[in-house]
């Protein structure tokens, strides 16, 4: 599913893993002119995967930044 400007939704997996998850992006727009990037992340194996995955999203916002700013 797309909405444009706004969310992207779409199945993922690592190239190791058996089973697809699904993830989405969203763009959030502020009053201030700036936008919240939001990663969220359904039907993983479990609580260990679900923090290797937040580690692995913020780095990717992390990279996002030293190209935007």
């Amino acid at each position: 599913m797309v909405k444009p400007y706004q969310q992207l939704r779409l199945r993922w997996k690592k190239s190791d893993w058996e089973k697809f998850s699904t993830l989405q992006i969203r763009l959030i727009s502020a009053k201030n002119g700036k936008t919240t990037v939001s990663f969220h992340q359904e039907n993983l194996a479990d609580a260990d995967m679900r923090e290797q995955m937040k580690e692995h999203w913020e780095s990717v916002i992390e990279q996002l930044k030293t190209h935007v700013c």
